[in-house]
């Protein structure tokens, strides 16, 4: 019973939704992942997109996360925001964030 009030309130969020995000715990991404829910999505909604977000990879010793995108879409904010504090400069020129 409880599994399929779950399932409508997924089913609601896929519904007005136009990106997904779906957080994968990075210990074990494959089985936090869900089989069902992507087939659903490809089946029903194929113009959605699928952002995969992994989780808690500071418990994780051997991962590094690389970003990637063209000149000036906003990586370093990024980064920053994801650190909660300024560690990347922000320039409006193409090429201040290399490493």
């Amino acid at each position: 019973m409880w599994r399929i009030r779950i399932l409508n309130e997924v089913y609601k969020v896929i519904d007005c939704s136009d990106i997904i995000a779906f957080i994968l715990d990075s210990r074990n991404p494959l089985f936090t992942k869900c089989d069902n829910i992507e087939k659903y999505l490809e089946k029903n909604y194929p113009t959605k997109n699928i952002i995969y977000i992994l989780t808690k990879s500071d418990l994780v010793p051997s991962i590094s996360i690389g970003l990637i995108g063209f000149p000036n879409v906003g990586k370093s904010s990024i980064i920053n925001s994801l650190r909660t504090k300024n560690i990347c400069n922000v320039a409006p020129i193409p090429g201040e964030t290399r490493v």
